[in-house]
Order: C-alpha cells, then sequence, then structure tokens
C-alpha cells in the first residue's frame, strides 16, 4: 500500500528525493567540518588575522600612510563609500561633483562584487572590515587548498595559509583595496589550472581523470578571472593571468601532450583559453571604463618608463624576506629606502623565508613543484625591473607590459611561492620526524614529533608576524576619524559650498615627520579638520580636490593630483607656522569656483576681512567664487602651457574671457556679446542628479557659459532641448556657446565605454553560462 501510494504521487517523491539530497548534503558539510581538514580551514579563518585582529570589531579605520595623504582613508575608501551611498539612493553612479569639482565616479568600481555589495548595505567602518575580512579570507583558504593539492599536511597548509594572508603583500598593500581584491584569487587560480591538467588527487599516486571534472575546474577558473577583472585593478589581474600562463604551460606539456594524449590535450587548452577569455570579457564595463580614464590622465608607457627607473627595487632589499627593519621602518618614521616603504615591504615570517628558500633549491627535482618554482623565478625577475635582462625583453615586446610603473607589485608571485614552499618542507620536516622517531621512544606515539614540529613553527610564525606587521596598518576608530570636525560644522550652515584644502600634501608630510611616522597618530588626527582631498566626500561636501591614481585630463595638470606636477606653483612660501600666498591664488580659486579655503595654518597676503572661521588648528577663509558664469569672448589656445600662461596673467579677466582648447571640428565664434557687461553676470546651477545639472540662461544674452566642473569626455549638452558642443574651458573646465534667447542650459554625462562596456560583460556572462551548461548537460 505505501508503494502504491509513492507511485501515486511522483510530486511528493521528487519533494522527498530533493529533501533527500539537501540532509545529505548538511550531513557532508557536517563530517567535513568536524574532520581534521575542516578544523584545520576552521584554525586558518583566525590565524590568516594575526596581522589584522582589530577589523573583527567591525569599527577601525585605516588612515596611516607615508604619501602625501592616506591611499585607503582618502583614496578608496572615500570613493567607495561616496559610490555605495549613490547606489543606496539609487542614482545612477557614472558621475559626481563632490570629488575634484567632478569625477567619473564609476570608472573600474561598478563591477566589484564585493565592494558595491558591502559599501552599499554598510556603514563605511563595517564596509571596510567586511571587505578586507573576505579578500583575507580568500587568499588564506586559496593557499590552503593549493598547498594540500601539492602534497602540503595540513598544519604546512595552515602554516603557508597565513604566511601569505598576514604576510608582506597583504599588509604592505592594504591600503590598496583594489589590489587586494584582485591577488586574494591568485592561489585559487592555480589551484583551478594544476586540478584542470592535473586531476584530482584521491589518494597517494591516484588521479581522477575524469574530463567532466577537469572542464569543470576550468569553468570555475573562468569565474574567477571574471571576478578578479572586476575588481578594478587591470594590472593585477594581468599579473595573475601571467603567472597562470607560466604555471600552465609546462603543466599542460609534461601531463597531457608529452603522454600522447593530444584530444585531451587540445581540448583541455583550448577549454582553458576559452574561459578566460570570455572571464576578461565580462569585465568589459570595468576594463573600458578604466581604459576611458586612463587615456585622459597620461598614463601611458612614457610615464610608466619614468617611475620605473626613478623607483627600482635593489638586489638589497631582498634582505626584507629576512628581516622587515634592515632599511628602517615607515611605521616609526625611520625609513630610509629609494623606493616607497609598501612597495619593498615582503617580510612573511623568517621561518617563511628560511624554509621557502631552502625549499626551493631542493624541490625542483619533483616535477609536480617545478611550475611553481618557475612562477616564482618569473616574479622576482619582473620585481628587479630593468636589472634583468628579460624584464627588458618583457617591457619591449609584451602587450601591455610596459604600463607597470611598480614592477614590485609582482612581488605578490613571489610571496605566494615562497608561502607554499614553506608550507610543503614544514611538511617534508614533520613525514621526516615522524619516521625518525618510529618505535623508538613511547612517548612519541602519542604526542608525535612531527605534529609538534609543525605545531611549534607555526605558533612561531604568528608570533613573528603579530609583533612585526600590525604596526604596519594602525586601525584607528572610526568614531574618531569619521566624525564632523569643526570645519565640517561651520561648513553646513554656508549653503552650497566647494573647498580647496591648501598644501595638504605638504603639511602631512610635515606632520609625518613629527608623528615619527604613525607612532603617534594624535599628531596626524590634528589635521583632519583641514580636510584631506577625498575626505569631504564622507560629509556630502564639494571640494576641488581629488586624490586618485588616475584623475582627468586638465583638472590632474591643473592642481597635482596625486604625481601629476602642476606647472603653476599657488604659494610661494609654506612652513609650519604659516604660508605666504601668491597674489594669484585667490583668482584662482574664484575661477574655479572654490567658496571656502581650509589651511592648517594662519595664511599671509589674503585679502582683508576673508578668515571667516579659526578653531581646532584650523583656518577657514571665504573666496568669491562661483560655479558658473556669463562671458562674452572666447580665446582659443594651442595647448595646455599657452592657457596656463594666459589665465594666470595679470591682464586676464574670468568674467570677460573664456579659453577654449583645441578641437579641429569644432568652429566657435570668437565675439558673442556686443560689449562687455558693466557687473559680472553668475548662474545659479541646479543638481537635477548625479549625472545632470541644469542652469537657467535667460540672462547670458547669447553669450558662452563657462562652468567650472571637469572635463571629461561623454558630457553632452542641450540649450532649450537643442543639442550644442561641449568645450574643454580654462584647462580643467567645460564651456557652451548659448544662441540668443536660450532659456535653459542641461548638461547630461553618459559615459562613451558604457554601452558597449554592458553588452561586453553581459556577453561574457552569458556565453560563459551557456559553456557551465554544455560541460553538465553533455560531458561525461
Amino acid at each position: 500500500m505505501g508503494l502504491g501510494m509513492m507511485e501515486d504521487s511522483p510530486n511528493d517523491c521528487g519533494d522527498g528525493s530533493r529533501a533527500v539530497r539537501g540532509a545529505n548534503r548538511l550531513r557532508r558539510l557536517r563530517d567535513y567540518l568536524i574532520s581534521s581538514d575542516g578544523r584545520a580551514r576552521l584554525l586558518l579563518l583566525f590565524t590568516s588575522l594575526v596581522a589584522f585582529p582589530e577589523l573583527l570589531t567591525f569599527s577601525r579605520v585605516l588612515v596611516a600612510d607615508d604619501g602625501g595623504t592616506s591611499d585607503a582613508f582618502n583614496g578608496e575608501l572615500a570613493g567607495r563609500v561616496l559610490l555605495g551611498r549613490m547606489l543606496a539612493s539609487g542614482d545612477c553612479p557614472h558621475w559626481t561633483s563632490t570629488l575634484g569639482a567632478g569625477y567619473p565616479i564609476g570608472a573600474g568600481l561598478l563591477g566589484d562584487p564585493f565592494g558595491v555589495l558591502y559599501f552599499s548595505l554598510f556603514s563605511p567602518a563595517v564596509a571596510l572590515s567586511a571587505f578586507l575580512l573576505t579578500v583575507i579570507w580568500i587568499a588564506a583558504q586559496g593557499t590552503y587548498g593549493f598547498s594540500r593539492h601539492l602534497g602540503a599536511s595540513r598544519w604546512g597548509a595552515v602554516f603557508a595559509g597565513t604566511a601569505f594572508a598576514s604576510g608582506g603583500y597583504f599588509v604592505s598593500q592594504l591600503r590598496h583595496l583594489s589590489v587586494l581584491a584582485t591577488v586574494a584569487w591568485l592561489p585559487l587560480v592555480l589551484l583551478l589550472l594544476d586540478q584542470a591538467l592535473a586531476g584530482r588527487s584521491r589518494g597517494i599516486g591516484e588521479q581522477d581523470k575524469s574530463l567532466r571534472y577537469r572542464l569543470g575546474r576550468l569553468l570555475l577558473l573562468g569565474f574567477v578571472v571574471a571576478i578578479q577583472a572586476n575588481a578594478g585593478f587591470p594590472q593585477s589581474t594581468y599579473i595573475c593571468l601571467l603567472a597562470a600562463v607560466i604555471y600552465a604551460v609546462p603543466l599542460w606539456f609534461w601531463r597531457t601532450w608529452k603522454r600522447r594524449r593530444w584530444p585531451e590535450a587540445l581540448t583541455l587548452g583550448g577549454s582553458a583559453v576559452w574561459v578566460v577569455s570570455l572571464g576578461i570579457l565580462s569585465a568589459g564595463l570595468t576594463l573600458l571604463s578604466l581604459a576611458e580614464l586612463a587615456a585622459q590622465s597620461g598614463r601611458d608607457a612614457s610615464f610608466a618608463s619614468s617611475w620605473v627607473h626613478a623607483y627600482d627595487f635593489q638586489f638589497k632589499y631582498l634582505l626584507n624576506f629576512f628581516s622587515p627593519d634592515l632599511y628602517g621602518n615607515a611605521a616609526v618614521g625611520t625609513y630610509q629606502g629609494t623606493i616607497p616603504y609598501w612597495e619593498a615591504y615582503a617580510y612573511s615570517g623568517l621561518l617563511t623565508a628560511v624554509l621557502g628558500v631552502s625549499f626551493a633549491f631542493t624541490g625542483f627535482r619533483h616535477p609536480r613543484h617545478l611550475p611553481l618554482i618557475l612562477v616564482g623565478a618569473f616574479g622576482l625577475v619582473c620585481v628587479l625591473g630593468f636589472k634583468t635582462p628579460l624584464f627588458g625583453v618583457l617591457w619591449d615586446t609584451l602587450p601591455g607590459f610596459n604600463r607597470f610603473r611598480f614592477p614590485t607589485r609582482f612581488l605578490v608571485v613571489v610571496v605566494l611561492a615562497l608561502c607554499v614552499f614553506a608550507g610543503l618542507q614544514l611538511s617534508t620536516l614533520e613525514a621526516w620526524l615522524s619516521r625518525r622517531a618510529h618505535g623508538r621512544h613511547r612517548f612519541w606515539g602519542k604526542l608525535p614529533p612531527g605534529w609538534v614540529s609543525s605545531y611549534a613553527f607555526t605558533v612561531a610564525l604568528l608570533v613573528d608576524l603579530g609583533l612585526h606587521q600590525p604596526m604596519q596598518n594602525p586601525l584607528e576608530p572610526a568614531s574618531e576619524w569619521l566624525s564632523p570636525p569643526s570645519s565640517v560644522r561651520y561648513l553646513k550652515t554656508q549653503g552650497k559650498v566647494r573647498i580647496h584644502s591648501m598644501a595638504y600634501g605638504a603639511y602631512h608630510f610635515m606632520a609625518y615627520n613629527r608623528a615619527q611616522g604613525w607612532k603617534y597618530p594624535s599628531v596626524l588626527r590634528r589635521l583632519l579638520p583641514a580636510l584631506a582631498p577625498n575626505l569631504p566626500a564622507f560629509f556630502d561636501i564639494q571640494s576641488i580636490d581629488v586624490y586618485s591614481g588616475a584623475a582627468p585630463a586638465g583638472w590632474a595638470e591643473m592642481w597635482s593630483i596625486h604625481a601629476n606636477p602642476s606647472p603653476f606653483p599657488l604659494l610661494s612660501d609654506v612652513s609650519e607656522v604659516g604660508a605666504v600666498l601668491d597674489a594669484r591664488y585667490f583668482k584662482v580659486m574664484r575661477i574655479f569656483g572654490v567658496t571656502h579655503l581650509l589651511s592648517p595654518v594662519p595664511l599671509r597676503g589674503v585679502p582683508s576681512g576673508t578668515l571667516v572661521h579659526s578653531r581646532d588648528h584650523i583656518y577657514v577663509y571665504a573666496v568669491d567664487g562661483h560655479r558658473a558664469r556669463c562671458v562674452r569672448r572666447a580665446q582659443s589656445v594651442a595647448n595646455t602651457q599657452e592657457a596656463f600662461r594666459r589665465l594666470f596673467g595679470a591682464s586676464f579677466d574670468p568674467d570677460d574671457v573664456v579659453l577654449l582648447h583645441p578641437d579641429p571640428d569644432a568652429e566657435f565664434s570668437m565675439e558673442r556679446g556686443s560689449e562687455r557687461s558693466t557687473s559680472p553676470v553668475y548662474l545659479e546651477v541646479e543638481d537635477i542628479d548625479s549625472n545632470r545639472i541644469s542652469l537657467d540662461v535667460s540672462t547670458c544674452q547669447g553669450r558662452y557659459v563657462f562652468v567650472a566642473d571637469t572635463w571629461f569626455p561623454g558630457w553632452s549638452a542641450l540649450v532649450d532641448g537643442q543639442p550644442e558642443r561641449i568645450f574643454r574651458a580654462n584647462i580643467a573646465g567645460r564651456a557652451v556657446a548659448v544662441p540668443p534667447g536660450a532659456k535653459r542650459l542641461t548638461m547630461a554625462f553618459e559615459p562613451p565605454s558604457w554601452k558597449p562596456g554592458l553588452w561586453l560583460s553581459l556577453t561574457g556572462l552569458l556565453l560563459l553560462a551557456l559553456t557551465a551548461f554544455v560541460v553538465l548537460r553533455f560531458v561525461r
């Protein structure tokens, strides 16, 4: 009867089967978690945080840096927080007027799955901690799995995962969130390649050679590459792909082609190329938007070459693998090296270096470890730059290779190989001690010497890293660093403002020296009311400053953003007790719509009556700047240098003349008004949303409208519904010729990369999903 009822109720049977399968999965998960391997992975969740324990409080932010400002606090964190807020409010985050008077905020960030998720849902401190914990654990677990696959014991794999995730590269690059979000997947990339080309280990000498399994590993590889490429740092993706190629080619040759499995070799090789290509294609939106920004920022090969030669990694820095402080420590202000500290720091523990190097010199005899040795050697060659002939060959021949400002970013490959080698060597030592002590003493029967040695080595590693690594990235309370300072509270009472933080980089270096690096963070905190570049984004205040690795043309040239020198010296003297302004300084501020100037020291040479606020070591000066104005005449300039000479000349009147930059496809009238206005005409800008502004131009009487917002490809203009050309004007702004009788000017932004990039991304993801369906449905 029971069997008959089951036959009459196929749906119930199906539901029961699904329930059984679900219960079986939960049972297998439970069994794995309580197994030795599962317990080792759970342990790794905590040991991998030895350098970052305060992240578990979800209440800290990264603020320290020895550059002109903090790459994390003022750079990526501010941008991601602003992007998350825009997404949470339903605003399309192509553009923001908060950073640098206009910045393509979505460039490179919209595709990052973890960044978009966390910063859209949580507060800045919680989102930052969740983001960093995620990438650290991905790196640790990937290294553990990779080490185990290569033959490491559980303790050896825990050692390797801890050393990599809390090692020198992650510690030094913690300030670069996009870099970490990319390289964290490198161990998993190499693991999936090894599993696809060599098969799955099921015991000593036994391999699962199922084609379906191998193709499944490659499919996972494609999705991992998609995540990497979308993380927003193409150089790190490039590094990971180069390492993958060097690892896969000898593996593919020796384990498939040499054994005369030619059909299988061609299938696996072609499939690997196919899925990796689709992974990169799925990041089309991210990569095209970044390429668009880079093309405007002047990041060409000559720019990168000058940096490589100026900041080269010297042979002596290799000793940093064994000791972190041979050439000083930036954390206490004693570093004396010629390359930025965070680009040379690779210390992952003394035991890691000793074990890893010893294994590298002996492990080459085993063909299973040879591909990783080649990857590590290749990374070291790239780190040394032009000191090795191979690097020069790669620079001249390999597409895209000559865009690396810092070849030291290849240190991630070296550090990963070193950590995995250390885990393998520790496993070898563990096995050797167990064999030597077998049957010799009753004590070792209950407490295996191999286990004791691995345990002792891991504890020693934790102590070593716990002493050296946390000081490199002190985490400060978010409640103190993200609370509105007195300057913000004052500016919030002034309506619509645009600020400029005067000489912040110079004063940051002064504070860094007085604070002895990050030893006394209270000294650096005194600069907080001066509102460093990007910091106003936390408080919804518009700033003319922006801190970014790549910034739009014009604005970067004008304001010396990041590494771009400005040809115009705005200041004549800067010191810790005061500053003397160049006479043209306030004129420049007026042209670009600045309403308030912030300084951590009193200023001399300013117009009387402009000091409007003074509190907490911050001085706020009022500037009569306007975001938009009507201008009668236009003058053409041949280049930026000519624009600088005219713009800062004594006779230049920004209320009467606008400088238009070269545009061979455009024609314009030099004079649009019959006579000069007796008084300046300023316009009120209405921000409709982040990507569109509107102005009432009925008072312009057929003249030019200059808007002191960043010029960038993708901006279009409509005057009473009719399209008009937008000119790059006054080096960094935008100008539109307004016909007589016009009433309304609207400017809208849509990146040229948006639609083609979106189609490429959707196509890549669709093809990846289709490939997965074919493999799962038809391959056995």
